[in-house]
């Protein structure tokens, strides 16, 4: 790494060194920074801009070497702290280093409260990006409004609460929100210094009125993307942001009745009735409750808006929102610039509104149905024809099968991420689905050579489906999916990338004795031994096989999540594990799991 030739070395990107040296321990990454050349010093020193302590642990527990390293990288401009940390110390040590922070992420981070927000401005008073949005307990009103008086400059902000200066006050600079519990007042007293944001976060706003989503879209003329989560918003509300904020370019909405299309009264649609009826073989139908306040005429439908709105959407985002097959058919002819296409829980849909999905839509890369429970099979013939598409999630629809499956293989051979959960309901006695077999999943990965996450529920496979398993995966989800010994040893020779590996319930536990010829054992996990990449590994709900697992800790060095259960382990062989690698006494959990 240190000795490549130097013309070689200097031509490669700036991220391609910081990924490299994230690879390194600390201590190598200083010794090999002082015996290189100079040119290469300098190109490392301006690539490593980012210190994320997920990736340097060794850092956490020793300040000389966090003094060293700091003294060797002097470009670092982002920090993002990890739980368990000294969150005020190592801010202190990074300021005595000189780090002319930028961005910091505190998301995780422990101890943060309004006393150091108050102090953070001293420290670095360049800060344009802050993420503390994990400190709801800690973090008030009041240590936000103090910091934004003193950091007016701020432009990214990730925060649980927020309280806005006064409209005499140096107006701010924010681009980039990310706020829960705003209330119509706060919008108000905050509309002066909204103007400038383009991306707005709103989540769980309880005390929003439609007269306060409407002065928010009057001041925030120039948003590009909206995102709203667990809260109720109005068709006149969202008409009113279609009003003002003509460039919005990304639109999250969340499940709100008051957006349906009033139209679906006599269609039918699958309640959670309905699925239980479906273990009978049959759907049940009802219909659509109309719930929204006032005449029919101002409910306004949220495909109406889009129809009507001038906005060139490329990402749209619809949880739970009724729309039907013709309103569906409405939005994608009004958004030909799609790229990503998310929905979730949206009933009323079947395979007359993904008709010409391909031909509508030609630049979509990313699709997700979930949840959507009248698809059938036809409906993946249609996502068949979008051979552009990179991300695809069809997990809980109870009505697809392997045909539906088949026609994605065959269609959309660019895909990277493939999701393919089963409906929860898929038991023995209930559904009875099957969406992938040997055959097919064999089939699937030599479609998809450059596959890098699969992840599926519920399934029989045997090593026949994972003889050509794809060796650019990093990350393999197989839930309640049987798997022997003999599966995970092709995985682990074909898959030398993996970053995660979720076994949960893989193993079929009799309550009598102990596991026998009845899924993997320990031999199977020690065929990982060795995987330099392996950092997250999921063994919930299974036997705790204790030879497999220390195999795996003593060799995998970057391994920082392990999860892992049935019986309650001795506390000596919880020691044993986290010296063998330190770093997993910032993640090992352990669930109790009594068959």
């Amino acid at each position: 790494f240190f000795f490549a030739p130097q013309a070689m070395a200097l031509a490669f990107p700036h991220d391609v060194w910081a990924l490299v040296a994230a690879y390194l321990r600390p201590n190598d990454l200083i010794r090999g920074m002082r015996q290189t050349c100079s040119s290469l010093r300098h190109t490392l020193q301006a690539s490593l801009q980012c210190l994320d302590f997920r990736g340097f642990l060794p850092l956490i527990r020793s300040p000389d070497l966090l003094e060293a390293f700091l003294r060797e990288f002097p470009s670092i401009s982002h920090a993002t702290l990890v739980p368990f940390q000294d969150t005020e110390a190592t801010l202190r040590a990074l300021h005595d280093a000189g780090a002319a922070l930028c961005s910091l992420d505190l998301s995780h981070a422990t101890g943060v409260d309004d006393q150091l927000l108050e102090r953070l401005p001293a420290l670095f008073p360049g800060l344009t990006a802050l993420n503390i949005n994990g400190n709801r307990v800690c973090v008030t009103k009041a240590g936000v409004a103090c910091l934004l008086a003193q950091v007016p400059g701020l432009r990214t902000l990730s925060t649980p609460r927020i309280e806005f200066p006064d409209a005499d006050a140096e107006p701010l600079q924010l681009q980039h929100l990310v706020v829960s519990g705003l209330d119509t007042a706060d919008v108000v007293r905050a509309a002066p210094h909204l103007h400038t944001l383009t991306d707005l976060s709103l989540s769980h706003c309880p005390g929003m009125t439609s007269e306060g989503f409407v002065a928010l879209a009057q001041a925030c003329s120039q948003l590009q993307a909206l995102e709203l989560h667990g809260l109720r918003i109005e068709g006149a509300a969202l008409a009113a942001f279609a009003e003002h904020c003509t460039a919005l370019t990304s639109l999250g909405l969340p499940k709100c009745q008051n957006l349906n299309n009033p139209d679906l009264t006599d269609v039918r649609t699958t309640s959670p009735m309905g699925i239980h009826s479906m273990l009978m073989a049959e759907l049940h139908t009802v219909k659509l409750r109309r719930t929204a306040a006032g005449p029919k005429a101002a409910w306004r439908s949220v495909d109406s808006i889009i129809a009507d709105s001038c906005w060139a959407l490329t990402s749209l985002t619809l949880r739970d929102i009724q729309v039907g097959d013709a309103g569906f058919q409405t939005i994608l002819r009004s958004c030909p610039g799609l790229r990503t296409l998310h929905t979730r829980g949206v009933r009323n849909l079947t395979a007359a509104g993904l008709v010409d999905l391909g031909a509508h839509c030609r630049s979509l890369s990313s699709l997700s149905l979930e949840g959507c429970v009248e698809l059938q099979d036809m409906a993946l013939a249609e996502v068949g024809q979008c051979d552009g598409l990179r991300f695809l999630s069809i997990s809980n629809c109870p009505q697809l099968s392997t045909e539906g499956f088949r026609s994605v293989v065959d269609g959309c051979r660019g895909l990277r991420t493939v999701l393919c959960a089963l409906h929860v309901l898929n038991k023995p006695r209930g559904l009875r689905q099957v969406l992938v077999d040997d055959a097919l999943l064999g089939r699937a990965w030599e479609a998809w050579p450059q596959l890098s996450r699969f992840a599926t529920t519920q399934q029989a496979f045997s090593l026949a489906g994972f003889a050509n398993v794809a060796a650019s995966l990093h990350n393999l989800s197989l839930e309640d999916c049987p798997v022997d010994d003999e599966v995970l040893r092709c995985i682990a020779l074909r898959c030398p990338q993996l970053q995660r590996l979720v076994l949960r319930h893989t193993q079929r536990v009799r309550k009598d004795v102990e596991p026998q010829c009845l899924g993997f054992t320990s031999e199977g996990l020690r065929h990982f031994t060795g995987h330099r990449c392996l950092e997250e590994l999921d063994l919930t709900y299974n036997w705790t096989l204790w030879e497999g697992l220390q195999s795996i800790v003593r060799s995998c060095k970057r391994l920082q999540r392990l999860y892992f259960g049935y019986r309650k382990p001795e506390p000596q062989a919880l020691e044993e594990l986290v010296q063998d690698n330190a770093a997993l006494a910032l993640h090992l959990q352990y669930h109790n799991y009594q068959p």
